[in-house]
């Protein structure tokens, strides 16, 4: 796919509508399952105002959807975007509010794994009749399957994340500790443990930070689920996605957590996130965007993968994607902005701002940061390799299960037994789904 210029991004962005609209309505032998019913019809209104919801989490990811809502709004006259920003740890919980009082905006991004429950519940238009085949072909497969619920597309994005073991080189040299060169090449977890106990003696008495994050975010889960992954569990079945008994309370993953839990009671854990910066902290497990901050305060920064567990180091995936909402009045105005954001200038903008992986393959070629041999190489790696970029399992019971997995760490973290508390989340994701009918799609 050509990669367009910023000038070509934004010449007539209502010519540009007609060409997605023109190639979206010929359909295409890609394989992708058509929706009965899409949000684009090939009918663009006028003069009009789209309400759009943000969850740029940093002033930095703000200012620059602010600069691309400036941008697409004098780009044309016909629609104006009015943007609302939401702090994330809210973000769920103001949309399911909006959901009930039928408010939604037109256009919302939403965590990838919470798509399927906003398609469930009805809140979401299907985008297929709003993709042309060049930019179906430009997303990554992750990307498309991480946005589409039961063959249906929903949501799509132009960013991917995920997980990293941080270091200093100096750090590690001087306590003569091995540096993996790459997810095959990952620390085992005893590895792991064994530099912890260096570490310490070396100075650091709490080496290893990882952060608690806020219970309303979805944080624990998704910077836990890769120990849970690794150990050969899973947090559900993914054949059916009927019940998470025999995965998150399997036997290894009961281990492995146990193993964490052993290494919290020993002080070994520092929970503050800015412990690796401030130097008390030797090790720093964390996304993709605390990379700016850490190779602004280290010349000598290493990205290295999670440890493996057993079964090879994995991480999780899947960022924020775009939606058009039922209450929407006209999807082609609404994806006539989403076409716009998921041009490579917008995604290579806010990537760089967000430390993001770009999930369009031709603003991934654009991307210097992350070809081989840099420091961030490793990002992209993961999300390439199937085996070790893992993403969270997309069904409408995703909200109960990551809050009781959340709810489960906190426990195992404080000292309760690890297999009863696995049990006990088993039993509440098992009953939810149970009680919803396995979430069948509505009529």
């Amino acid at each position: 796919m050509p990669r367009p210029a910023h000038r070509r991004a934004l010449f007539g962005v209502g010519a540009a509508l007609v060409l997605t609209l023109g190639l979206a309505a010929c359909g295409s032998d890609s394989g992708y399952q058509a929706a009965t019913a899409g949000a684009c019809d090939g009918k663009l209104g006028r003069r009009q105002t789209l309400t759009v919801w943000s969850a740029a989490a940093s002033r930095a990811e703000q200012g620059v959807m602010n600069r691309q809502v400036a941008t697409f709004n004098s780009s044309q006259s016909d629609i104006q975007v009015q943007l609302t920003h939401i702090p994330e740890r809210e973000y769920n919980a103001r949309v399911d509010a909006a959901a009930a009082a039928g408010s939604l905006p037109d256009v919302l991004e939403m965590q990838s794994p919470m798509v399927a429950s906003y398609a469930w519940r009805g809140d979401l238009q299907p985008l297929y009749s709003c993709l042309s085949d060049d930019l179906k072909a430009n997303l990554t497969p992750r990307m498309i399957s991480q946005g589409s619920w039961r063959d249906t597309l929903y949501g799509v994005g132009g960013e991917d994340t995920g997980l990293a073991l941080y270091a200093r080189r100096s750090v590690l040299s001087a306590q003569k500790l091995r540096i993996p060169a790459g997810p095959e090449d990952a620390w085992t977890v005893e590895e792991l443990g064994a530099a912890l106990t260096s570490l310490r003696k070396a100075g650091y008495p709490n080496p290893l930070q990882l952060e608690k994050g806020d219970t309303r975010s979805d944080w624990v889960t998704f910077s836990g689920a890769p120990i849970v992954w690794s150990a050969g569990g899973d947090l559900i079945d993914r054949d059916g996605l009927r019940s998470a008994q025999g995965q998150l309370n399997a036997k290894p993953v009961v281990t492995a957590l146990k193993t964490l839990q052993s290494w919290t009671k020993a002080g070994l854990i520092n929970p503050d996130p800015d412990a690796f910066t401030q130097g008390r902290a030797a090790l720093a497990w964390g996304a993709q965007d605390r990379f700016a901050d850490y190779a602004a305060s280290f010349n000598d920064l290493l990205v290295l993968p999670l440890p493996d567990w057993g079964n090879g180091t994995r991480t999780s995936t899947g960022s924020w994607q775009w939606g058009i909402s039922t209450t929407a009045d006209d999807g082609d105005a609404a994806w006539l902005l989403v076409n716009f954001l998921l041009a490579d200038d917008q995604v290579i903008e806010t990537t760089r701002a967000n430390g993001a992986v770009p999930a369009t393959r031709s603003a991934l070629d654009r991307s210097p940061q992350l070809g081989p041999g840099q420091p961030q190489a490793l990002f992209a790696r993961q999300l390439q390799d199937s085996d070790v970029g893992v993403a969270r399992p997309g069904t409408p019971a995703y909200p109960v299960i990551s809050a009781s997995f959340t709810t489960a760490m906190r426990e195992i973290t404080e000292g309760a037994d690890v297999q009863g508390a696995l049990d006990k989340a088993v039993s509440a994701i098992d009953a939810d789904i149970a009680r919803h009918d396995g979430y069948t799609p509505p009529d």
